[in-house]
């Protein structure tokens, strides 16, 4: 690198080359407004001041004679004479350029040497080497604590900061970082920060470590006194929209979630359904419709079984005992024929008994084919009720869906994950703010460098000598490597071990990018984190890439439709880039030792859901989270049908098992209440029927009785014949024998 360092008393414009040529006509320049001036030539300046305060500065003539023409003089409200600059006036770019390059001269002179300004300095001097001395190690404390308080939100406390100017070393003992979210523990406590600076770089204004060691380094120790701040730090307007976002999202879920999953359960009241089912059931209305003329049919038939069967009995009576009597052994003709007789009578007596049965069943027939009217519309209302109750169950039973769970669940998973964001988002906030910063800071040092290139080259001067410097490749924050380790707390187990390279504040000038890396556990558990951050202006990599794996990590959460306490293992990638965007995918998966649901109106259902998920011991997320330039925060789930299997599937599986019985249950209820609703009825109708079917009884046994007499008729009648034959055979004979 090399710099130009010429006298400006030794400079002058540099004579322009002759062009062979003839030169073309120029373009006009472009002008811009006065007002852009440096400040020291829009001042107002007294005759006296502007030739002692702005002319004396000038060492080169040209330059002079080139500020000159922006003042004209004038008078103030007093009348004194005073120089003017036109405000008013347009000035090419190009002479602004050179204004500026003049200012920043005129402001890098020093004067010459003055006693007594000279002792008052170094007076000066040696009362802040003096307070320095004995407030160093103070202020430093001061600057750490404050610093750690507004990024963790609750207390520091540091046992002894010492400060060594002329040793170049810095050295904290007992540094302790309170948890605000447990202000009787240590988020970790620190035995010793050990560091030694180039002491050169520091009188620049630079610090500058090879090595910073962190020694003795302990996680979720005991405090004595509460970390709880007395007052807050104050959260940024960003960070308070962020955190009410998050908050507000993850209550929308919750909330969501628990209405759905309590719509669905209200179906699955068998009380409540039947309650609402007898004002739409059609049979207790029809059973009070026919239940009076049913009743009047049967008062006005209920003698007449008795009075039928009373004949029956004595008809049968007859027949039998005709038909028990042996008439194989009668011989007697005439006694035949008296016999014979006897059964025409009978069964003239039964053909009028059966003219009698068919009189009534004539009679029975109109009120038979209502009363079978009234059955069938009865039977038919009562069909229709039962597939009314059947479709009502079904209803009920299709309410749980899969889908329909499965989206309930996983909005309750989102607002799990919201609310993880909610605790954690500061911190990937403050972290993602410093490779921020550090990326501008990077940013602006190298505009600055190349603002600075150009601004040299506007101006043509004579050469004078040229210096040459090494290229400056550390910024005023430079740490090469960190190193901690640290072992649990009053043991010789190691518990964290990590290393940071390159921590700067301009990456531009180290060349390097920031890479922190640490292994740590937590309750014995092994955890891993990686961080890069590449802020160097000329890179394609993001911001920041990091990954974390850790294990044994506690996640306890409240969804409204579950809450849970779990001890869960976590892996996750993040990226971020100059803009804000952050994107981060990872799989939380968590071994549930403990699952609750909500409450319900119905006690049985509220038993059932929390039998159901007290079975889930296991939940696996694989999740996405990206972050927007707006800071607006977005959330996905990668593993729908995986969370499916493990969250729905086992709640499904035991209410439906659960819900069939219920089903059953609601089914005899509701035949239970037909049967109430339209026993009645029904009751009347069969005591018609059963009078109707005495009657077709009766005709049945007189036409079986009829039968019987046909038969013994008809014997006695063969009989007859058989006898009448044998007598005139023996009076033939006797008839030839008396002729021979």
């Amino acid at each position: 690198m090399e710099k130009n360092t010429s006298k400006l008393n030794e400079t002058a414009k540099t004579p322009a080359k002759k062009s062979k040529k003839p030169a073309k006509s120029k373009k006009p320049e472009k002008t811009v407004s006065a007002k852009k001036l440096p400040g020291i030539f829009k001042k107002t300046y007294k005759e006296k001041a502007y030739s002692k305060n702005l002319l004396k500065k000038f060492y080169i003539e040209a330059d002079k004679k080139f500020v000159e023409k922006l003042y004209s003089p004038s008078q103030d409200k007093k009348g004194r004479n005073i120089m003017v600059c036109n405000k008013s006036a347009e000035i090419t770019k190009a002479d602004l350029k050179r204004y500026k390059l003049i200012a920043k001269q005129i402001k890098m002179q020093k004067g010459g040497i003055k006693l007594v300004p000279l002792i008052a300095v170094a007076v000066l001097v040696a009362v802040l080497s003096a307070g320095v001395s004995l407030f160093k190690n103070i202020i430093i404390e001061k600057a750490i604590t404050s610093a750690m308080q507004g990024i963790f939100g609750a207390k520091t406390d540091i046992a002894k900061v010492d400060f060594q100017f002329f040793n170049a070393s810095l050295e904290i003992n007992g540094l302790e970082q309170a948890n605000k979210d447990s202000p009787m523990k240590n988020l970790f406590q620190i035995d010793s920060i050990k560091t030694s600076f180039n002491l050169t770089d520091l009188l620049r204004g630079k610090f500058h470590a090879e090595n910073l060691s962190v020694e003795g380094v302990a996680i979720d120790t005991e405090r004595k006194k509460s970390g709880e701040l007395p007052i807050k730090p104050a959260k940024t307007k960003e960070e308070k929209q962020t955190e009410s976002a998050l908050s507000a999202k993850k209550q929308e879920l919750s909330e969501e979630a628990s209405a759905k999953l309590k719509e669905m359960f209200d179906s699955y009241n068998p009380e409540k359904m039947l309650e609402n089912l007898q004002n739409e059931l059609k049979s207790p209305a029809v059973a009070s419709q026919i239940s009076t003329d049913v009743q009047q049919k049967v008062e006005k038939w209920s003698s007449l079984p008795a009075e039928l069967q009373e004949k029956v009995n004595a008809f049968s009576k007859n027949v039998n005992d005709i038909a028990n009597t042996d008439f194989s052994k009668i011989n007697d003709v005439a006694k035949l024929k008296s016999t014979l007789e006897k059964i025409n009578s009978t069964a003239k007596s039964g053909e009028e008994l059966k003219k009698l049965i068919e009189k009534s069943n004539s009679d029975l027939f109109s009120d038979s084919k209502a009363i079978a009217d009234y059955s069938n519309k009865i039977q038919t209302a009562i069909k229709s009720d039962y597939a009314l109750v059947d479709s009502k169950i079904s209803e009920m039973k299709s309410v749980l869906s899969p889908a329909g769970l499965n989206e309930i669940m996983t909005n309750a998973v989102q607002s799990v994950l919201y609310q993880m964001c909610g605790k954690y988002y500061p911190y990937v906030s403050k972290g993602l703010n410093a490779a921020l910063s550090a990326q501008k800071s990077s940013s602006e040092k190298e505009t600055e460098k190349s603002a600075e290139k150009t601004e040299k080259t506007v101006m043509t001067r004579h050469p004078g000598r040229t210096v040459f410097f090494k290229q400056d490749t550390v910024p005023t924050l430079f740490i090469e490597n960190v190193t901690a380790s640290g072992y649990e707390y009053k043991t010789d187990n190691l518990l964290f071990k990590g290393n940071a390279k390159n921590i700067a504040n301009n990456q531009n000038m180290t060349g390097k990018p920031t890479d922190i890396s640490a292994d740590f556990k937590i309750a014995g558990n092994p955890n891993n984190a990686s961080v890069k951050i590449d802020a160097r202006t000329n890179t394609n990599s993001p911001l920041v890439t990091a990954s974390y794996t850790g294990s044994g990590i506690p996640v306890n959460a409240d969804a409204q439709v579950f809450a849970f306490t779990s001890k869960s293992t976590i892996k996750a990638k993040m990226t971020a880039d100059t803009n804000g965007k952050v994107s981060l995918n990872g799989v939380l998966d968590m071994n549930i030792s403990e699952m609750t649901g909500m409450q319900f109106d119905v006690e049985k259902i509220s038993e059932l859901y929390n039998t159901a998920l007290s079975n889930i011991s296991r939940l696996t997320v694989d999740f996405s989270i990206g972050i927007n330039e707006d800071k607006t925060m977005t959330i996905s789930l990668n593993n729908l049908d995986s969370l499916a299997s493990q969250l729905t599937t086992p709640v499904v599986k035991t209410l439906t098992a659960e819900l069939n019985s219920i089903a059953a249950d609601a089914r005899s209820s509701a035949a239970k209440l037909l049967s109430e609703k339209t026993g009645v009825a029904t009751e009347k109708i069969e005591q018609f029927t059963n009078i109707k079917n005495s009657v077709n009884s009766s005709k049945e046994s007189v036409n079986n009785l009829q039968k019987k007499l046909e038969q013994k008729k008809k014997q006695i009648n063969d009989q007859i014949t058989n006898s009448t034959k044998a007598t005139a055979g023996d009076a033939a004979g006797n008839l030839i024998k008396k002729l021979f």
